[in-house]
């Protein structure tokens, strides 16, 4: 995805411009929402990204980095008891040891 590599290179304008674009074509594939809704979380921008990574997660409810992800946004968000249910659900599907951690 080209945004990423935008991203790499601090060129946040077109790297949002190509997340963006990669959403409008994306389909069924919950690849570009969760890329573009990570890109906004870093951005400081949690709010935005809540909706991308929900969506994420509705197209693909089995991918682990996209439940952890929403629950760093919704732990970020104030919402604490969804952002733990996402984070456990995350850790159920085979996730990362930092997944873990996030629930410590």
């Amino acid at each position: 995805m080209l945004g990423l590599t935008y991203e790499a290179m601090l060129r946040y304008g077109d790297a949002e411009r190509s997340y963006r674009r990669a959403v409008a074509l994306a389909g069924g594939q919950y690849r570009p929402y969760f890329a573009y809704g990570v890109f906004l979380f870093r951005q400081g921008r949690a709010g935005e990204s809540l909706p991308l990574l929900e969506r994420a997660v509705a197209l693909d409810p089995g991918a682990a980095e996209a439940r952890f992800e929403l629950g760093r946004v919704l732990l970020h968000l104030g919402r604490l008891e969804r952002a733990e249910a996402e984070t456990r659900k995350a850790v159920e599907l085979g996730g990362e040891c930092r997944y873990r951690y996030q629930l410590a």
